[in-house]
């Protein structure tokens, strides 16, 4: 998994066709462990999959591999 090439593809094609949003809040305590509370007007939030994970993969792939034209 490449999570810089999911920020692009969210970033140009939105979310809603390939992920969930999962809200909610990222906590650290002061032993220094965490734990994520789940929380619908929560500041953080984290995508999961809606399609499989090789179907993403490929998609994001068939982008990168995008060869553009270039008028003369």
């Amino acid at each position: 998994m490449s999570w810089d090439q999911t920020a692009v593809l969210i970033a140009v094609k939105g979310y809603e066709n390939y992920f969930y949003i999962n809200k909610g809040r990222f906590v650290t305590f002061e032993d220094g462990h965490n734990e994520w509370e789940n929380s619908k007007n929560g500041p953080h939030a984290y995508v999961v999959t809606k399609m499989p994970v090789p179907q993403i993969t490929g998609l994001i792939e068939d982008l990168m591999m995008h060869e553009t034209t270039v008028a003369k």
